[in-house]
C-alpha cells in the first residue's frame, strides 16, 4: 500500500485547507497513485531489479512522471512556478550519519492546487528493500527541511559532503562547475526526453536504446498516452555528430 501521510483512513483524504473541488481533484490523483503502485513496482522489478540493476531512481522517477503527466494532464517541467499544477523531476542526496551509505536520489515534486508533494517510487526499496511508493505533502516553505528530517534526503549541491565518502552522481568530475553542468543536463534529459543532450561542446548524456525501449514498455503498460516517441523517430532527429556519438555510447 502507498506510504503516505495524506489519508485519515484508506480512501479518505485528510483536510488540506482546499475547497471541495480542489480537495476532490487531489484525492483523485492520490487514489490513482495508490491504484497503479503495485503494477508499477512489479514492472520495475521485472525490467530492472530482477536483473541486478539497482541504480534506477532516475528511471523510475522519469517513468512515473510520464504516467501521471499523461493521465492527469500535468506538464513535466522544472521551469514552471509552484502555483501552476505540474510535476518536477528533482535530485537530492540521501545523507545518513554514515556518509559511506550516501547515494543520489531522484524523486518527483508534484505541485497540485497550491500544495507541494514529495513522491518517490524507489527510496523504500533502495534503503529498506521494501517495495512502496512514498507520498508526502509538505508545506512549500518547509519542503527541504521536512524531507531531510523524515527521509535524510538533502538538496543536491556539487560540493555536497557526501562526495568525500561515496561516488554519487557526477563524481567523475572534480571541477564543481562541470559537476553542476552534468546534473543540469541530466535533468534536462528527464524533463524533455531525447536520445542525446549536450552537457557542453565536448560531452553529451545519452539514453541507451535498451533503457529507452524498457521505459517505454513500462510506461505504456500503465498509461499508453505517456509512451515515448519511437526510437526510429528520435534517431532521425539526431545530427550526424550526435548519431555517431550515440551509436558508440548509447547502444545501437
Amino acid at each position: 500500500m502507498i506510504n503516505t501521510n495524506l489519508y485519515i483512513k484508506p480512501g479518505q483524504l485528510r483536510p488540506l485547507g482546499l475547497g471541495k473541488v480542489e480537495q476532490r481533484m487531489v484525492l483523485n490523483v492520490v487514489n490513482g497513485i495508490g491504484r497503479l503502485e503495485s503494477r508499477f513496482l512489479l514492472l520495475f522489478h521485472i525490467f530492472y531489479f530482477s536483473k541486478g540493476k539497482m541504480d534506477v531512481c532516475q528511471h523510475a522517477a522519469f517513468a512515473l512522471s510520464r504516467v501521471l503527466g499523461a493521465r492527469y494532464d500535468l506538464p513535466v517541467s522544472n521551469t514552471l512556478k509552484p502555483n501552476i499544477d505540474h510535476i518536477e523531476i528533482a535530485v537530492g542526496v540521501f545523507a545518513p550519519q554514515d556518509l559511506s551509505r550516501s547515494f543520489h536520489q531522484t524523486f518527483l515534486k508534484v505541485f497540485l492546487k497550491g500544495k507541494t508533494f514529495y513522491l518517490d517510487p524507489t527510496l523504500k526499496y533502495l534503503e529498506e528493500d521494501v517495495p512502496s511508493i512514498i507520498l508526502r505533502e509538505y508545506p512549500a516553505g518547509e519542503f527541504d527541511s521536512r524531507l531531510q528530517n523524515e527521509f535524510m534526503i538533502e538538496p543536491y549541491a556539487p560540493n555536497h559532503r557526501a562526495y568525500a565518502h561515496r561516488a554519487i552522481i557526477a563524481s567523475q568530475y572534480l571541477d564543481l562547475g562541470s559537476r553542476a553542468k552534468y546534473v543540469e543536463a541530466s535533468l534536462r534529459l528527464l524533463h524533455d526526453p531525447k536520445l542525446v543532450v549536450d552537457v557542453d561542446q565536448r560531452e553529451a548524456i545519452y539514453f541507451s536504446q535498451d533503457d529507452w525501449t524498457r521505459l517505454d514498455r513500462i510506461i505504456r503498460a500503465i498509461e499508453p498516452k505517456g509512451g515515448l516517441p519511437s526510437i526510429e523517430t528520435q534517431v532521425e532527429q539526431l545530427s550526424g555528430d550526435e548519431l555517431l556519438r550515440w551509436s558508440v555510447f548509447g547502444g545501437i
